[in-house]
């Protein structure tokens, strides 16, 4: 009997173990997917470094997928809101950026959204994992096409010598200006291997997660961690956190209230003798499926046409005023579109929320 009860426990550890590895398998192949868009793509001047920034990413790769578990996302409006905390995780708690920009922190954090919760999480990570399990050969060749378009004009602005000039920039490892067409490239495509790699892994069978429940002891290293740098933050800056906490108040609560729509509709449901509540899939199920290589390959597109615009423009060699004009107008764009998304965002899921007041009575 003893023995029976030594191999059981010996087992549920294995299992444990496993479940484990497997979730943090997960956790850091999707940490490089969104590293991939939200580092490598915004300065292809770091170079080859990797192994911090995919520390400091395994941070927001967590806080998303803890979101889209405990607060039951399910949709694209609902996974802004995960990719909004992906993006005041990074630069607000861990960079500051937005806590320092004082009352001018919402403008720059829309500009975020745009970037991080947008490009990063919202296309690279969901929409291109929906349409690899699909199969959507077309959606992904064009996608990639656009995107490493963009890429290579998005790195023209590190040509601008107020750019080069900048403080951040004489930090290792960045190294500013124009780059060979060599050694860009060389950058382009192994990162570009990554993301291409990456998804792939993710559509292999024991990488994906089903679910994402971490035991308590992650949830307290890593929110311990994450709450240390916020605590930090707070006193190094006091009074110019208050945006950025309004900010996050209002996103958490958004979660809150979506969260409070599905377990509405879910014990109406069950009240009304549906079985909708149990048909129910957070994005992690609504993503599971296998991926075959020969369609996470066309993701090398992505920096193909990245180098092919960036060797153009060294042949053509615009004049700088052409540059900040192209500079400047993404960084509108995106700020506009990651401030209406986020504003859309809240909206839709505090609507969702509310509950009817004949079911309070």
């Amino acid at each position: 009997m003893e023995d029976d009860q030594q191999i059981s426990g010996e087992q549920e550890h294995r299992s444990e173990s496993v479940g484990l590895l497997k979730r943090w398998a997960f956790l850091l192949l999707s940490a490089l997917v969104m590293l991939f868009f939200s580092e490598k793509m915004y300065w292809y001047v770091q170079g080859y470094a990797i192994v911090e920034i995919l520390i400091l990413y395994s941070f927001g790769a967590y806080l998303v997928f803890w979101s889209i578990e405990y607060f039951k996302v399910d949709d694209f409006w609902s996974l802004f809101l995960s990719a909004m905390l992906y993006a005041l995780l990074i630069e607000g708690i861990f960079t500051a950026l937005i806590i320092a920009a004082g009352l001018a922190g919402p403008i720059l954090t829309f500009y975020y959204f745009g970037w991080h919760s947008l490009l990063s999480v919202v296309f690279g990570w969901y929409f291109l994992r929906k349409w690899l399990i699909e199969e959507s050969t077309m959606k992904l060749l064009v996608s990639s096409i656009l995107t490493g378009a963009f890429w290579g004009l998005w790195s023209l602005g590190y040509w601008l010598p107020e750019i080069i000039n900048s403080p951040e920039m004489q930090e290792d490892p960045f190294d500013p200006g124009k780059w060979s067409l060599e050694r860009y490239s060389g950058v382009v495509l192994t990162f570009g291997l990554m993301l291409v790699l990456a998804h792939w892994l993710l559509g292999k069978d024991g990488f994906w997660a089903f679910s994402f429940r971490p035991s308590k002891l992650e949830n307290l290293v890593m929110f311990g961690l994450i709450g240390a740098m916020f605590l930090l933050q707070l006193v190094l800056w006091n009074l110019l956190a208050i945006p950025f906490m309004i900010m996050l108040g209002l996103v958490f609560y958004s979660l809150r209230k979506h969260k409070q729509g599905i377990e509405f509709h879910e014990s109406d449901s069950a009240e009304n003798g549906t079985i909708a509540g149990e048909e129910f899939q957070t994005l992690f199920g609504q993503l599971a499926g296998d991926i075959r290589f020969k369609h996470a390959f066309i993701l090398i597109v992505v920096p193909i046409f990245s180098i092919i615009v960036y060797g153009l423009a060294l042949a053509i060699d615009p004049p700088e005023f052409m540059i900040r004009g192209l500079y400047w107008t993404i960084v509108s764009v995106q700020t506009i579109l990651g401030g209406i998304l986020g504003i859309m965002a809240i909206w839709k899921n505090i609507r969702r929320g509310r509950i009817p007041s004949s079911k309070n009575q």
